[in-house]
């Protein structure tokens, strides 16, 4: 791999890092003082990130690894 495939592979593994970050930003921090409405409006919008995420990390290292 060059120098330019060695740095693009440290891509999948970064966006793999957002997408935790992102279904870690979904836990409440104090249960007692949770707003249920924006709580439900996080979690769908957290649900559709990590779905959209998952998905898209496999085909880009895919792209990564075809690159010469």
């Amino acid at each position: 791999m060059t120098f330019h495939g060695n740095i693009l592979g440290i891509v999948p593994g970064m966006q793999s890092l957002a997408v935790l970050g992102r279904a870690t930003k979904m836990v409440p921090k104090d249960s007692l003082k949770v707003n249920r409405k924006k709580q439900t409006k996080n979690m769908i919008g957290g649900f559709t990130d990590i779905m959209v995420g998952t998905t898209m990390i496999g085909p880009t290292a895919n792209i990564i690894a075809a690159v010469p």
